[in-house]
């Protein structure tokens, strides 16, 4: 499993965002903006009972489905901190309006303060992780993996011919032909 988390989606090209949005089953959509709302605007739900109560105590109708699209765009500009759509494609109903948990700092869950959790992390070398490499290691790896692709898809074309065995027609002098006749067809 991938976890991409980014904070404004125009970040990514458009053949890119096209892609992440193909084939992202589970996503979780925090309030965004206008620009990026109207990325996942396919996801919300397509009613909301609040809007719909709301406009029926205003107009006394129910909203239609593009009133009803427009306002939860706007909602999912204006949502509450801690608040998330949560859209999973493998199953079979729209976007859940969720409430994501407080969840307390890492210095309190382990009984630290802050600074001795960063103390710790420091003398730990936690920051860097168990697998970092230097940048200059990383990009020798992956001119490594092109250059090994590279050589896969486009392999050196090294061609070895048979040797030609001479026929009799070549081994035999050839005749002079005449110029100033026509040649002879069939």
């Amino acid at each position: 499993m991938l976890a991409l988390v980014m904070h404004n989606f125009s970040q990514v090209s458009p053949a890119l965002r096209e892609t992440i949005l193909a084939n992202c089953d589970v996503m979780a959509v925090f309030r965004t903006s206008a620009r990026n709302a109207q990325f996942f605007g396919e996801f919300l739900p397509e009613l909301d009972p609040q809007m719909v109560a709301e406009s029926l105590r205003r107009s006394g109708r129910v909203p239609t489905r593009p009133e009803m699209h427009t306002q939860m765009i706007e909602h999912l500009q204006r949502l509450p901190n801690r608040h998330c759509y949560w859209y999973d494609r493998r199953r079979p109903y729209r976007a859940l309006l969720l409430r994501v948990p407080d969840l307390p700092h890492p210095h309190t869950s382990i009984g630290l303060s802050a600074q001795a959790l960063d103390a710790f992390m420091a003398a730990e070398q936690i920051r860097r992780g168990g697998v970092a490499v230097p940048k200059a290691l990383l990009h020798r790896q992956i001119e490594a993996r092109h250059a090994r692709l590279r050589q896969l898809v486009q392999p050196p074309i090294q061609v070895h011919r048979p040797p030609v065995e001479k026929s009799v027609a070549e081994v035999a002098p050839q005749q002079p032909r005449n110029k100033g006749r026509k040649p002879r067809l069939g």
